[in-house]
């Protein structure tokens, strides 16, 4: 992340709404009294709505039905099919009464969307829930959508909005067919925003075009950054592909399967699994974070000089007045509290934190990774973390030891808040995985180089190969820069969650100590 004029305008270019309105102080009244959401989305060049959206494009397909949900006040709305609209008014029917509003003076004015087939995108709920998936019908009556496989509805009067993802070729298109060549600034935004899509092609392909065209030094850092996690990422498939083709085992169907010893790393002989016994996989810890816990990790992650997007909803400034209403930092006149529900999402999070209102947190929804979480995920998790310590040779497997990390979709937060919890709490002899205090001599680090370097070397284990190494100098750039950007001084997440042991000889025993706060 790298400021929030960025995330302003990903946010309208990664969602497909029906065009909005003429902002109108209506509008602006709007954003303050409902909580205003976008999914997430990285950093990218800063873009205007005019020159995401542009023309809009010739079609033969049928016109779409323009049907809005309009908020009047904080009591009264009305839905309908738009008769006519100009820029002060819009004249709107529910098939027995037809009304005409002035935009200037209703709250706001929702456009239902029409989801092609499988297209994903949210539903916000009046509350402040937000639910991702794929979008199935946004009417007047309902809104359906699907979930993985659970198919879900939600009557009107529980919504607030609907928004729609845009494919990823679409989302490319329009940031690049909207940067000028000589906007060096911009491109390099979207080379950065590519690189978090795990584009890393076409992130080299816009760096390479841009160094071109110009001596940018901070194009120069980041591909020779991305050419270093290529590098590894082929070093490390050709490993694999090396191991897999020796020792095969023959199956009882004659298919061959690869040797792995006890403790993972490609010794003695495993014999095939009887039949009906569970797999590998079967058998590997299932028990990740709930979404609800990644959002309290983020919310304590939170850094104010650089925030995340996030709102927090008017249950949760009530609950605010309620019960810190005696402390001298909440206003005490009721004109003062009424304005609180007009302050920034960004403004009552840091008003809950000057009042230490922990019991309140859980009403803010931290919508993307904080800074620090974010680097972790492109410079430590995906980066170089999973591909070479969650194997199922490794940290990833069944003989994985007291050490497991989680294997998966890697887009999955989850998976990724889970392991950042196991690395935090995760101890050897009482030396921390990750040491806030000398981040070069985290455990992290040091077993990820070589023995030759490392103060504390990684254990003799046999398959075992370093990561950082004087050929990758920025992936142990990257990870010190990512320990030294989390939260100072340490937190202590209310999270209840316990790492799982796959009891292994050689593996690594962990501490039970945690962190101060």
């Amino acid at each position: 992340m790298h400021g929030m004029p960025l995330l302003a305008a990903i946010a309208t270019l990664l969602l497909q709404t029906a065009p909005a309105p003429t902002p109108t102080p209506a509008t602006l009244m709007a954003a303050q009294t409902a909580p205003a959401v976008a999914p997430d989305a990285p950093a990218a060049p800063p873009l205007s709505v005019a020159e995401l959206i542009g023309p809009p494009a010739p079609s033969s397909e049928p016109e779409l039905i323009h049907q809005v949900w309009i908020f009047i006040d904080r009591w009264k709305e009305f839905g309908g099919t738009v008769v006519s609209e100009t820029d002060l008014n819009i004249t709107v029917t529910d098939g027995f009464e037809t009304r005409t509003f002035n935009k200037a003076k209703v709250l706001d004015i929702i456009e239902l969307v029409h989801p092609q087939p499988g297209q994903r995108g949210l539903v916000q709920l009046r509350d402040g829930t937000i639910v991702r998936g794929e979008i199935l019908k946004d009417s007047l009556e309902e809104v359906e959508f699907k979930v993985d496989s659970v198919r879900g509805r939600v009557p009107r009067e529980k919504v607030y909005r609907v928004m729609l993802e845009l494919e990823f070729e679409t989302r490319y298109a329009r940031i690049k067919a909207a940067i000028a060549p000589e906007e060096h600034g911009r491109r390099l935004g979207l080379a950065r925003w590519l690189t978090d899509q795990g584009r890393l092609d076409l992130a080299t392909a816009e760096l390479e075009a841009l160094l071109r065209d110009g001596d940018v030094d901070d194009a120069r850092e980041m591909l020779r950054e991305i050419n270093a996690r290529v590098k590894l990422e082929k070093s490390v498939k050709e490993s694999r592909e090396n191991g897999l083709k020796k020792d095969p085992v023959k199956n009882p169907d004659g298919t061959s399967s690869t040797s792995v010893s006890a403790n993972g790393s490609g010794g003695a002989t495993s014999k095939p699994a009887p039949h009906g016994a569970p797999t590998s996989r079967e058998m590997l810890p299932k028990d990740l974070l709930s979404n609800e816990d990644v959002n309290i990790v983020r919310v304590y992650e939170i850094d104010f000089k650089d925030p995340p997007r996030m709102t927090v909803s008017p249950e949760g400034v009530r609950q605010l007045i309620l019960r810190y209403g005696s402390s001298a930092l909440v206003p005490a006149t009721t004109a003062e509290r009424n304005a609180l529900y007009s302050k920034s999402s960004v403004e009552i999070a840091r008003l809950l934190f000057d009042l230490k209102a922990r019991d309140l947190y859980s009403y803010i929804e931290v919508e993307e990774d904080p800074t620090s979480v974010a680097k972790f995920r492109t410079r430590v998790h995906n980066s170089w973390l999973i591909s070479n310590c969650a194997t199922s040779r490794c940290h990833g497997g069944v003989d994985a030891g007291r050490f497991f990390l989680y294997t998966g979709n890697a887009k999955d937060q989850r998976i990724r808040y889970t392991n950042l919890l196991t690395l935090l709490s995760f101890k050897v002899d009482g030396k921390p995985l990750v040491n806030f205090e000398d981040p070069p001599s985290s455990l992290l680090i040091q077993y990820a180089m070589t023995r030759s370097s490392a103060r504390y070397p990684h254990p003799d284990v046999k398959g075992w190969k370093p990561i950082l190494s004087s050929s990758t100098p920025q992936l142990l750039q990257d990870t010190l820069d990512w320990i030294r950007t989390m939260y100072q001084p340490r937190p202590e997440y209310p999270v209840k969650y316990i790492a799982p042991k796959l009891d292994a000889p050689d593996k690594p025993a962990s501490g039970t100590d945690t962190p101060d706060r």
